[in-house]
């Protein structure tokens, strides 16, 4: 795994690199400190651990400059990343080389299911720009609470109680909205898998939609 950067005590930007394989889930971990955000990551130590693949953490700025070097290294196991890395900067900072490198999003505008370019088109329409994670959230949080309202009532106690029995209500964020009342979370959300693809984000084409 590689993180980003973080503080550690004093004038100090600290880096870690973890890898673990199927043949030795625990493999070699590295550390060091410089004094100024590190020019050079030592990317050529996870090629000689020979890992099944990288986790990258980080924000896209240090992600962009992580892959580059990485494949610069001539190291080719896939990479998956977190979604914090999603954004356009990403792939202008990263330029070819950061072709290929997978992350999830709670929500993607490319996503082909109908409910989700149905929204889509009609936002663009109305505001002339794709919609993001919170202009989705935004959509489906009045989607839930008329749904509720409609099934339930719209007393305050009765949506309180409704939210916690609606069941299966479409969401262009998380598929469709049950709660678990123990955790008071989506139950079973929908994660959309993207890749960067020819140089823009794209669905993922190579497995099932992840659950």
């Amino acid at each position: 795994m590689l993180s980003r950067p973080g503080r550690a005590r004093g004038p100090c930007w600290s880096w870690t690199i973890s890898t673990s394989s199927r043949a030795q889930p625990r493999r070699p971990r590295w550390s060091g400190c410089s004094s100024t955000f590190p020019e050079r990551w030592p990317s050529s130590q996870p090629r000689g651990a020979n890992p099944d693949s990288i986790a990258l953490i980080a924000y896209y700025p240090d992600g962009a400059q992580l892959t580059r070097q990485i494949r610069q290294a001539g190291i080719t196991q896939p990479i998956i990343a977190g979604g914090s890395i999603y954004s356009p900067k990403f792939l202008e900072l990263g330029g070819d080389l950061v072709n290929g490198v997978l992350t999830t999003v709670p929500f993607f505008p490319d996503d082909p299911r109908p409910l989700v370019q149905d929204f889509v088109k009609r936002f663009v329409a109305k505001f002339g720009e794709q919609p993001d994670a919170y202009n989705g959230r935004a959509y489906d949080t009045f989607i839930l609470l008329a749904s509720v309202m409609r099934q339930f009532g719209i007393e305050r106690k009765a949506i309180k109680e409704g939210l916690g029995k609606i069941k299966d209500v479409p969401s262009v964020v998380y598929g469709k909205v049950a709660f678990d009342t123990a955790t008071r979370r989506v139950a079973d959300p929908f994660v959309s898998r993207i890749e960067v693809k020819n140089g823009k984000w794209a669905a993922y084409q190579g497995g099932k939609a992840m659950r």
